[in-house]
């Protein structure tokens, strides 16, 4: 078995290359300065840093672990980088000054072509082994994975009702179910197996992430506040109410 995922943004110690300050004319003498800069540094195991990378470093001591990277094609834990930033996700706002830039193309072709200079990967998840990817998707683009029983994609699961139970948030659901993976189910053969687990898990163990709350009216609330009655105990009942529509009405009193 082998596990794949995304690299994280957070990283110890100070940036040492960032896509935004190369100003090079075209995307290949971009590339050739970005390798010159990003040459050397420390074991990717001890650059990265989060709650994600916490959970990728247990994952690693079961099973070999690969990354994801923007920066540095497929990697892993081993392999010497320096702080970097640069990604493939044009997913947020603050994100933008750091895509490989595009000149001319689409991101989507830009990341595609970037990734490819790094090198053939494909030799990584050729064989009969278990290959689990918890990458998102927009990451995934760059990869052109078979479509095999074998290659497991995690984000094509609906996990959410199972994240109370495994004790996460949405947004480091795939990498825990994986870890849950390497634990419990060591000689998984594949997406058939898989599914039968994730059923079966789900009818035990999952709920829903987010509570459907009951909807109330201004005087229910300001009945509730006269009562000396907090906005925690309103939710606890499962009534629907922003601490600022609270604020408001309590102001009224």
């Amino acid at each position: 078995m082998k596990v794949f995922v995304s690299c994280v943004s957070k990283k110890h110690g100070n940036i040492v290359a960032n896509i935004f300050n190369i100003n090079d004319t075209n995307l290949q003498e971009t590339f050739n300065e970005w390798q010159r800069q990003t040459k050397g540094g420390n074991p990717s195991e001890n650059v990265y840093k989060g709650t994600q990378w916490e959970l990728v470093k247990k994952i690693n001591n079961k099973v070999k672990t690969y990354v994801v990277s923007a920066g540095y094609g497929i990697i892993d834990l081993t392999t010497p980088i320096v702080p970097y930033s640069i990604t493939f996700s044009d997913a947020y706002k603050e994100n933008k000054p750091i895509l490989v830039p595009k000149f001319g193309l689409s991101q989507k072709e830009t990341n595609k072509k970037w990734f490819n200079m790094f090198g053939d990967f494909s030799n990584l998840w050729e064989g009969n082994e278990t290959y689990i990817f918890t990458v998102n998707p927009i990451y995934l683009n760059v990869l052109d994975l078979p479509k095999k029983d074998n290659i497991i994609i995690l984000n094509n699961y609906s996990l959410g009702r199972l994240a109370k139970w495994l004790g996460t948030g949405a947004n480091n659901l795939c990498v825990k179910f994986a870890e849950y993976i390497v634990n419990n189910h060591p000689n998984l053969s594949g997406n058939k197996e898989l599914k039968s687990i994730v059923e079966d898990l789900d009818s035990k163990y999952g709920q829903d992430l987010y509570q459907k709350r009951k909807k109330i009216d201004d005087d229910f609330i300001i009945n509730w506040i006269k009562e000396s009655k907090t906005l925690k105990q309103l939710r606890d009942k499962g009534y629907s109410c922003s601490s600022q529509r609270f604020k408001k009405l309590n102001t009224k009193i």
